[in-house]
């Protein structure tokens, strides 16, 4: 009789920590969809506001073409 308690006890439990899990997944999958979307709306503003800043200088001492949210040139190390 107590083995038989037992064992319903245990398949009891499982099947509770079975359903849980699956739960749980299903919420992790809809809060990373969710993430995601968030992360590419987000991308998307910076990008927009990169390229509203963004341009083209040239440098002072060598006078080649950098991007203008560089503070110093790439070339050859000169500040703004």
């Amino acid at each position: 009789m107590e083995s038989t308690l037992i064992i319903i006890l245990l398949a009891a439990s499982l099947i509770f920590n079975i359903v849980t899990m699956i739960l749980v997944i299903g919420l992790v999958k809809k809060n990373k969809s969710m993430t995601i979307t968030e992360e590419q709306n987000h991308s998307v503003e910076a990008k927009k506001q990169y390229v509203e800043e963004s341009g083209v200088v040239f440098c002072r001492n060598c006078a080649n073409q950098f991007d203008s949210t560089l503070n110093v040139c790439p070339d050859c190390k000169t500040a703004r």
